[in-house]
């Protein structure tokens, strides 16, 4: 553990960003802001427009890296601080550099899915509304506090189409590599196996990366009937968000329902002469997990609380693929991304390994 620094000894806690305004200069503009100490007292700052876009991307840096070192996680690459790209003779970046740094760009965007997908899941609220009624029930109706932000869709569409862009970068790589122009080549997607090869044929794959690459990306089954469905799915979802916005499924946070108390409840309310009966399951099967989404209805009997059988989970919202969207229709939007960031870091480092100074 690095020692703290003695300037930094008695350095005041933040609890929040306060008030800020922007005033106009003739040479540009300047950002006043506070920012409240755990001291009550309030400290405000000013920085010019030449200063504040780096200023921002700092903090960007510095979120990152301590979300990631709280987690126990390595210290990831810079996401958007300058660095020197190597280049080769003909100007070209060098090999898997492109696919690396799109693969990066991935993770980075994943990054803020996840932070945005969290922070909302701790900021909404989920509660029943009353909607309706009759002599001996009420009908409820889920309502979610504050709808989740727009920019999420933005996001995800983001990180998928980096990482399909990533494999694209790596045949074009793998052509120029093989000392060919590599054109407007990319990298392969098909229905089945036979359509597959009939795509590869058509854009010349094998003798424009030589028939060790060919015969590698066939391994890969990048398609749907007897393939790869995830690899094949991470291009299906970026053809779809070049058209229509991913939005997500949102379920209010996991709720367990306690059959056991349900059932006691019920019976006492049925036979009110008998004692409450002590009921318990064996196993797993004292606890079932339901979700509910904005504008799920429950129907109560009169007086009953409509969410007395549930508690929630720490966890929060879920965010998950919309319905119709194939091998990912109704999965968890995070994992589904680590599971297509994994896929293709996998891929970019097996080419990379048996190609890249072939």
């Amino acid at each position: 553990m690095i020692p703290l620094p003695e300037e930094f000894r008695n350095a005041i806690p933040i609890i929040g960003p306060q008030r800020y305004c922007v005033v106009q200069r003739d040479s540009g503009a300047d950002l006043f802001f506070g920012l409240l100490g755990a001291n009550g007292i309030i400290h405000y700052f000013q920085i010019g427009s030449e200063q504040v876009a780096y200023f921002g991307i700092e903090l960007h840096e510095l979120a990152r890296e301590t979300k990631y070192i709280s987690r126990g996680q390595l210290s990831r690459a810079p996401s958007h601080l300058p660095c020197k790209l190597p280049t080769t003779p003909d100007n070209f970046i060098a090999p898997f550099v492109g696919p690396e740094l799109k693969l990066h760009r991935a993770i980075v965007h994943f990054g803020d899915a996840e932070d945005l997908i969290s922070q909302y899941s701790r900021r909404v609220k989920i509660e029943p509304i009353e909607v309706g009624r009759s002599a001996r029930s009420v009908i409820w109706e889920i309502n979610f506090s504050e709808p989740p932000p727009a920019i999420i869709p933005l996001v995800v569409g983001d990180v998928i189409h980096n990482l399909r862009s990533s494999l694209d970068h790596m045949v074009c790589d793998l052509a120029r590599i093989r000392g060919k122009k590599p054109g407007h080549l990319k990298f392969p997607f098909a229905m089945n196996e036979s359509q597959l090869k009939e795509v590869m044929k058509k854009d010349r794959l094998h003798s424009i990366i030589g028939k060790d690459v060919h015969d590698a990306i066939l391994t890969l089954r990048p398609y749907k009937d007897g393939g790869n469905r995830m690899l094949r799915a991470l291009h299906d979802l970026d053809i779809a968000d070049k058209h229509q916005l991913i939005l997500p499924s949102y379920l209010a946070a996991w709720h367990k329902y306690n059959i056991a108390e349900a059932i006691a409840d019920q019976v006492a309310k049925e036979n009110p002469s008998i004692e409450r009966p002590k009921i318990a399951f064996i196993g797993d099967g004292t606890m079932e997990y339901i979700f509910f989404k904005q504008g799920d209805r429950i129907m109560r009997d009169v007086g009953d609380d409509p969410l007395k059988h549930y508690k929630k989970l720490d966890d929060g919202v879920h965010a998950r693929f919309p319905v119709g969207f194939g091998e990912v229709s109704e999965a968890p939007i995070l994992d589904t991304l680590v599971s297509f960031i994994e896929l293709v870091r996998d891929i970019l480092a097996d080419f990379k390994a048996r190609f890249a100074n072939s």
